[in-house]
């Protein structure tokens, strides 16, 4: 009786080690799957000026959705955030941070929209592209 169940156990062993094998090489021949959500990259371009003198303002904080960039010598910006290809409201932040560098400024917000249907360069899978607005800012000056 022994001698039995050692060979019966040692049958369904190999019985199931060979199966096991043939799943794990069949599994490899199916078509690859992609996973992931759809994205889109949401871009804000603008300069900022005085409302009194029309020159551009640098070094003034613009800050959106936890991006954060500082504006160059010409009073520019750039600012992204990557997030679902739909429409978008946010809220865009204009801090003077360096002081009386620059001249005393207002903190201003500013509310920008991105529509959600004018998507460049998708790749036709997950990535459907990019959108651009572009905003002109003027910060009055502080009184004194």
């Amino acid at each position: 009786m022994k001698n039995f169940k050692r060979i019966f156990l040692g049958k369904i062993n190999k019985s199931l080690l060979a199966f096991i094998g043939i799943l794990g090489f069949t599994a490899g021949c199916f078509p690859k799957m992609e996973y992931g959500s759809p994205s889109a990259d949401f871009i804000l371009k603008g300069d900022v000026k005085s409302a009194n003198t029309e020159q551009p303002i640098k070094n003034i904080q613009v800050v959106m959705n936890y991006d954060t960039t500082q504006t160059d010598e010409n009073g520019n910006f750039t600012l992204s955030f990557k997030d679902f290809p739909q429409e978008h409201d946010v809220t865009v932040y204009f801090n003077d941070v360096d002081s009386s560098l620059n001249g005393d400024y207002q903190n201003k917000e500013q509310d920008v929209h991105f529509s959600g249907d004018d998507f460049k360069d998708g790749d036709g899978k997950w990535y459907e592209g990019y959108t651009e607005e572009s905003i002109s800012i003027k910060l009055d000056e502080e009184e004194k």
